[in-house]
């Protein structure tokens, strides 16, 4: 388990199986994109209408 800032996302142990974000987010990085492993999902809020 990492916990961060996911704004600077966690590479140095990516690929990663799953990512699951806690907070709502109108974009994700193309670093973000790229942390899963492939094949693999990252389940987030989207949008900021919470």
């Amino acid at each position: 388990m990492v916990t961060s800032d996911g704004t600077a996302r966690h590479p140095g142990n990516a690929p990663y199986n799953r990512m699951i974000v806690t907070a709502s987010a109108r974009d994700i990085s193309s670093a973000g994109v790229a942390q899963p492993a492939l094949g693999r999902r990252i389940v987030m809020p989207w949008g900021t209408d919470l």
